[in-house]
């Protein structure tokens, strides 16, 4: 690392260093020290820059860039008066330059919104993202990159305030820029419909999120372009029309979400599969249509299987949720092969020690206590209790729960006095960690293990 102190600039070659040239080069070279993550050398730079800049005259645009920069630089190492100095000093360069300083007074406005934000000003930010919005959208053409950066900031502003009625009509605005221009920079079409979406839903407005979402979807499908993120607001939609008993609609948008996850491909969707059957199965059993939920609770477990290693070490739960499907059914024995399978796949990719293991062997052990495999069960409650007390630690509260339900189990099996040492061994655990241990274990290990809410 280059010590500030000692910082040493090479400048161009001979015959390229006129002001511009040394500008540019001071300008590119605090880049690189930012970077680089030489922040003493990157403000010297800078600096070497505005000094040269100076030189421009008060109209050129290259004072209010240097002015900006280092304003901004301030700001990365919170020093908000010192950016403010140059901020303002920007804006007034901008200002002073007429219609040709218009780009650098947006700039410059939008940046010390972002200032005032910072320190909690907020009406003073507000009045920066008005004040620059006016003036972007002055004159015979707007720039569209200028235009959408304020929108934006603006947009969110309002949003963070409640302020949905004059949200709505910028992020409206943000939307149908950024469809037609899509730069990288700026938040992506996607991003704006679900900022939308989640503005109607925190009003209540449920039919107008979906409406936007679904008609958004309809648009990228035709033009060939699928985001997996979209496919995960509507499972959240379908939620919701599960909670209020609309199980049609809920299946509906169930099955458009997973629709979008199959169309994203393998990297962006499969993540997303899972949680988008073991909802849809969920809203077949509510709505009475038992066969219906075991068919995607199936599918959503071989999906699972292909899945299950380091980035994605838990039981599968669509697996937990057939199982109680077929303990509502007294076909519980059924389970017993596919989570065996699960536990093996599993043991396989992550390893034999893996903390995550333990908590599958929680759950294949809770199956066995409930079919009275008590012997079998036994060894695997064991087993987690070896592999937490190896990688969580003796006090560990994943470890208390473990020893909870093996407690349980032994009591059902008729050794009360080994029951009662492994139940005190775990609310001492608790007691470490919650002042009010729980009083006794749970009466159904295997109910009370829930899946991961989808």
């Amino acid at each position: 690392m280059v010590s500030s102190a000692a910082l040493c600039i090479s400048l161009p070659a001979a015959g390229q260093t006129g002001p511009a040239d040394l500008w540019k080069y001071y300008m590119d070279a605090a880049v690189a020290a930012g970077t680089e993550g030489r922040v003493a050398d990157e403000g010297k730079l800078l600096k070497a820059a505005l000094q040269v800049a100076e030189g421009f005259g008060p109209n050129d645009s290259r004072l209010t860039i240097s002015l900006n920069n280092l304003g901004m630089y301030y700001s990365s190492k919170e020093d908000y008066d010192e950016a403010l100095v140059y901020l303002k000093r920007a804006l007034a360069a901008g200002e002073q330059a007429g219609e040709a300083g218009k780009k650098g007074v947006i700039v410059s406005l939008n940046n010390l919104a972002m200032i005032y934000l910072s320190r909690q000003q907020d009406a003073e930010a507000e009045a920066c993202y008005v004040r620059a919005l006016e003036v972007a959208q002055s004159g015979d053409s707007s720039n569209p990159n200028d235009l959408m950066m304020l929108l934006n900031g603006l947009g969110n502003y309002y949003l963070r305030h409640q302020r949905y009625a004059e949200a709505e009509p910028l992020l409206k605005q943000l939307l149908d820029l950024s469809k037609a221009s899509r730069i990288r920079h700026y938040p992506a079409p996607s991003d704006v419909v679900q900022m939308l979406a989640s503005m109607y839903t925190d009003q209540g407005r449920y039919a107008d999120a979906e409406t936007i979402l679904l008609d958004f979807i309809a648009e990228e499908e035709a033009q060939g372009r699928v985001d997996a993120r979209l496919g995960e607001t509507l499972r959240r939609f379908g939620n919701y029309h599960t909670e209020q008993g609309q199980y049609e609609e809920a299946v509906f948008v169930y099955e458009r979400a997973i629709e979008i996850f199959e169309k994203a491909g393998k990297d962006q969707g499969r993540m997303g599969m899972p949680f988008a059957l073991v909802s849809l199965a969920r809203a077949y059993r509510l709505w009475g249509l038992p066969d219906k939920a075991e068919n995607a609770l199936k599918r959503g477990i071989e999906i699972e299987m292909q899945l299950l290693g380091p980035d994605y070490p838990g039981f599968p739960m669509n697996l937990i949720d057939l199982g109680d499907l077929y303990r509502e059914q007294g076909r519980l024995e059924e389970i017993e092969p596919l989570a065996r399978r699960a536990l093996d796949v599993q043991e396989e990719r992550l390893g034999a020690e893996h903390p995550e293991l333990a908590q599958s062997l929680n759950f294949f052990a809770s199956y066995l206590v409930e079919l009275e495999k008590y012997s079998e069960a036994e060894s695997l409650y064991l087993r987690a209790i070896r592999i937490q007390e190896k990688n969580l630690g003796p006090d560990h509260p994943q470890l208390a729960g473990t020893l909870g339900i093996y407690a349980s189990m032994l009591h059902k099996m008729g050794r009360d006095a080994e029951a009662a040492r492994s139940l005190e061994r775990a609310r001492k655990i608790e007691a470490k960690h919650n002042p009010t241990p729980p009083e006794q274990p749970a009466a159904s290990p295997a109910a009370d293990q829930a899946a991961p809410s989808p």
